[in-house]
């Protein structure tokens, strides 16, 4: 049997090639935190996390601390039957912040498919090659908009999520329809204000924007309005979507009781890792709630894990991965809008 005997991390750069500014936050570079397993047949398996205190509120800080007291105690001398049981029983009762978590679960499904021999595709049940990305048009003044649209139009996306901050409803309109014209019709138009908005201007920019054909609006009020979010959703025949409202099964479970949204943007660092991701997924599924697979600005092993699992939840959607396109330097391939498996 398997025995996991150590753990340490490793903290590296992550430039990006633009600032990527939201309403939440900017950031030109990230340090990846990696983390590695190592086992008692000399097995290395390893994860990621990155920090977003903005978003998560966990910052290197907290997410190292768990690595290197919390989490090693749990695990180290362990004996390995599969992620899913060594998160359960070590990981998922201890007291640390999500995205330390998330780098173990990470480390240990990668620990799953190497000891059976099988990719993490075969492992997580991905059978596709690739999945559609949209790509996000960061906050921008309107004079910038063109520039950064023609730049994603040239390296073949279709689908394009903006971020919008609160500002006159006139000015977020004017770039909108900017966007859509430089597009087109047959592209995707996606809206998030990552909490930026009040109840009031997300139905006045819904019922303003209605020919634009949005796909949907994502996150417009702060997460815990998750009541806000439902009056949004009835207000409205365009499509919301949870992100900032979801991180665990018991938001889950709120947004569908209330009917907050049609959409859950589901990510591995928020959820917590692989394993609790995949639970709240199917209850989403259950309750009849679409699902997205997103990442955070965060690194190529990361980013490789999300796609897989949009791969394997939802192969046909277009989901929000591209997080490796924005790095200088990644060894993840985008092309035709889509984000490459193999």
């Amino acid at each position: 049997m398997t025995r996991i005997v150590n753990a340490f991390s490793r903290v590296s750069p992550r430039p990006l090639r633009n600032t990527f500014s939201t309403a939440l936050r900017s950031v030109s570079e990230l340090e990846v935190i990696a983390y590695c397993i190592e086992t008692d047949d000399g097995i290395q398996a390893w994860g990621e996390s990155v920090e977003t205190p903005a978003i998560t509120g966990d910052t290197n800080v907290a997410i190292q601390n768990a690595l290197a007291k919390e989490i090693p105690m749990a695990l180290i001398g362990t004996e390995f039957h599969s992620a899913r049981a060594t998160w359960n029983s070590a990981i998922s009762p201890l007291d640390v912040v999500a995205s330390a978590k998330a780098a173990v679960d990470l480390a240990l499904y990668d620990l799953e498919a190497q000891l059976a021999e099988v990719s993490m595709n075969t492992l997580l049940g991905c059978k596709v090659e690739s999945v559609a990305t949209d790509v996000t048009v960061p906050i921008a003044s309107l004079s910038e908009i063109e520039s950064l649209v023609s730049i994603r139009l040239a390296e073949g996306f279709s689908s394009y999520k903006v971020k919008l901050g609160m500002e006159d409803l006139t000015l977020s309109l004017e770039k909108l329809l900017l966007i859509r014209s430089l597009i087109g019709n047959d592209s995707g138009l996606r809206v998030d204000a990552n909490q930026a908005w009040s109840v009031e201007h997300s139905i006045e920019f819904l019922q303003s924007s209605s020919d634009l054909n949005i796909e949907y609006l994502e996150q417009p009020i702060i997460s815990a309005n998750k009541r806000g979010l439902a009056i949004i959703s009835k207000a409205s025949d365009t499509k919301i979507m949870a992100d900032e409202s979801c991180f665990t099964m018991g938001d889950m479970n709120e947004l569908i009781d209330l009917g907050s949204a049609d959409l859950v943007n589901l990510k591995v660092l928020k959820s917590g890792g692989i394993t609790p991701l995949l639970e709240i997924a199917q209850r989403a599924e259950q309750a009849g709630m679409g699902i997205s697979i997103g990442s955070m600005m965060e690194g190529d092993r990361g980013v490789t894990v999300a796609s897989i699992l949009a791969g394997a939840l939802a192969p046909t959607l277009v989901h929000d991965l591209d997080a490796a396109w924005w790095a200088k330097e990644s060894t993840i391939k985008y092309s035709d809008g889509r984000v490459w498996l193999l």
